[in-house]
């Protein structure tokens, strides 16, 4: 009774009574004396589920259909549906085949694309593993950090929809391009929250399939994910014993990514090219942006360490607020483990030029390190809203849609903000000051490093969870608001699709091939109706769309690249012959191709490869006939 009566003298004294009602805070202190607002705190309901599909539906919001790295697998998948696809294509050629590392993602969307339609195929898929994702999340959130199921679901909503910092340009959660990496990410960070909780097979499944979709990815967090389990038992039961439930499963997966990926090589050209020559194509001239650590901007750095730092500062409070489990050790474990591994490889990759380290590409694995921080800032929001104050409201709102780079610099003031308020207590002015002033810089952040689209999608992710688990309405009425939201979200996103909303381009989608009207699209359509089937053709660098639009075949391009040896060999020759010479690495070569194949276009290497025709940009001289035209590009025949 003391306590009780406590509570309501707090409750009764708390200005956010008067801004948002006793029914808000009646709410808020039974969460506070009881620990959940639930009768069972850990245990998963119809309106969690419908919250998580809310939110994995949301990325369709201005998403995207082929588009960048995408385009890579979506030419192998219509060569697997039809044999006849872009015949003679170089690339496709010597990508769509057993063991190559896209070929088990192709061959699944091959199928599904086949019963349904490509842009389908793609949108559920992308669909079923954002809600994989955030499950798996939503789960995570609550069995190893005890979260509330509104801090939960906030965990899942960041998961699925805050990219964060962009140390690597490839460590992220999510794609809004779908690729194997969106499935092997869902698989896999649910074999680690299955594998945490004892499932140690059903983990191993989920790892396999990870695996299967993509094979360093899915490979790399899975073993990331065994070997903090394994530190964190050996550390909790103090004995070397504890490791024994992980050896089968971890075997398991092992043969399983053995016969997948090895034993379809094993007959296979045993070309190995320099080791030297291997990062010179792939690290230093196509993706130095994905892989030479010591070449990225230094923001980007300094971002990424105002994440870590962050997560480490509530990670400590977690665990003296939560004490310490073997769940929450393997946490850490696996997020220190990548944070190592990725300055391991500034003298590996940068300086050693270690193949294998290389391949590994493991600025990737910055996406545990955002799923643990995630998943414990998703602890603190459920923390702050069973408080009944707004300026604790008004921080959570701010933690959740603060986004991209900008997501880590409002981490850093709304923790300051949070720890003066409840270690300093000062008066309502300076508090309400300091929450102005920490919103203000916040938005500002997000104005100058943050991502539109994103930020829509997690404020609506906001609005939607507020509905579901805060606001005093029948369990039926909010769950009706809340998918109504989701749906005029996306529904306004298809509507404004072709320019954006208010014109912003980072606003505007494309949900199949008929969404891409540029200049690039257009004249891929007017080479199929000039031009037979079968036929060749020679397109600028960066044309990567070409191929599926017009359905013929190119000699080669600069997004699409194979990944055996000889084949990549092949890539760099027919790049530096057709758009060479080029002094530049990365995006900078690329642009330094896009003038070389403007001014003096390769046509005479061109016919020699293969190729009868030829996309021009306008600007090109040319005195033959021409095709076909646009504002932008003529396409030709050679001569």
């Amino acid at each position: 009774m003391h306590l009780l009566s406590r509570h309501r003298t707090t409750l009764r004294q708390a200005s956010f009574n008067r801004a948002f009602g006793k029914a808000w805070l009646l709410n808020s202190a039974l969460i506070h004396i009881h620990g959940s607002a639930t009768p069972e705190p850990l245990a998963l309901f119809g309106r969690d589920l419908a919250v998580l599909a809310i939110v994995a539906l949301l990325p369709l919001y201005a998403a995207q259909f082929g588009v960048g790295n995408q385009v890579e697998q979506f030419a192998l998948i219509e060569r697997l549906r039809d044999p006849l696809f872009a015949r003679g294509d170089f690339y496709v050629d010597s990508a769509a085949s057993l063991g190559q590392p896209r070929y088990y993602y192709a061959l699944a969307m091959s199928w599904f694309a086949g019963a349904t339609s490509l842009a389908t195929a793609v949108h559920v898929a992308a669909f079923l593993s954002n809600f994989v994702l955030g499950l798996a999340s939503f789960v995570a959130a609550r069995r190893f950090l005890a979260a509330s199921a509104t801090g939960a679901a906030a965990a899942a909503a960041m998961v699925v929809l805050n990219g964060s910092f962009s140390l690597g340009y490839a460590g992220y959660l999510n794609f809004d391009s779908f690729q194997p990496a969106n499935l092997a990410i869902a698989a896999a960070l649910s074999g680690v929250t299955l594998l945490f909780l004892g499932r140690t097979f059903a983990a191993a499944a989920c790892f396999i399939l990870g695996g299967i979709m993509h094979p360093t990815i899915g490979v790399e967090i899975a073993l990331a994910a065994f070997f903090a389990i394994a530190v964190a038992s050996v550390a909790h039961a103090r004995s070397a014993r504890a490791v024994l439930p992980f050896i089968m499963p971890g075997g398991l997966f092992l043969v399983a990514m053995a016969a997948a990926w090895a034993l379809p090589n094993m007959g296979a050209d045993s070309f190995r090219m320099p080791q030297a020559t291997f990062f010179e194509i792939l690290a230093h001239k196509r993706a130095p942006h994905h892989y030479l650590g010591l070449s990225f901007p230094r923001m980007a750095w300094f971002h990424a360490a105002l994440f870590v730092g962050g997560i480490g500062a509530v990670y400590l409070y977690a665990i003296r607020s939560l004490g310490p489990t073997r769940e929450r050790t393997a946490l850490a474990v696996m997020a220190g483990l990548v944070v190592a591994i990725c300055l391991g490889s500034l003298w590996l990759v940068d300086i050693a030029n270690d193949r294998i380290w290389v391949t590994a590409q493991v600025f990737r694995m910055l996406l545990a390190v955002k799923w643990v921080g995630f998943l414990l800032l998703g602890w603190l929001v459920g923390r702050w809203l069973a408080k009944p104050m707004l300026a604790y409201l008004l921080l959570a709102g701010t933690l959740v849609t603060v986004n991209a780079d900008a997501q880590p610099r409002a981490l850093i003031l709304v923790l300051l903000a949070a720890w003066a308020i409840a270690a300093l207590r000062p008066g309502r002015v300076v508090s309400g000051a300091l929450i102005l002033a920490t919103l203000g810089l916040s938005l500002y952040f997000q104005h100058k490093y943050g991502i539109d689209k994103q930020a829509l999608r997690l404020a609506t992710a906001c609005l939607v969870i507020a509905l579901v688990y805060l606001a005093p309405l029948p369990g039926r009425t909010a769950l009706i608001g809340a998918t109504a939201l989701g749906l005029a979200l996306v529904g306004f996103g298809y509507a404004s699709r072709t320019r954006g909303f208010l014109g912003k381009e980072d606003l505007a989608a494309s949900y199949g091939w008929q969404d891409h009207q540029d200049d690039a699209a257009d004249i891929a359509r007017k080479a199929a109706a000039t031009s037979p089937a079968g036929s060749i053709w020679l397109t600028p660098p960066d044309m990567e769309s070409f191929r599926l639009i017009s359905r013929r075949a190119v000699l080669v391009d600069f997004t699409s690249i194979p990944f055996e040896d000889r084949a990549m060999l092949e890539w760099q020759r027919r790049m530096e012959t057709l758009y060479g010479p080029v002094s530049g690495t990365g995006f900078e070569g690329l642009y330094q191709m896009e003038d070389n194949h403007r001014d003096r276009p390769g046509l005479a290497d061109a016919r020699t490869l293969g190729a009868e025709f030829a996309i021009l940009d306008a600007r090109t001289e040319w005195r033959g006939p021409v095709l076909a035209s646009n504002g932008s590009f003529k396409a030709i025949r050679i001569p």
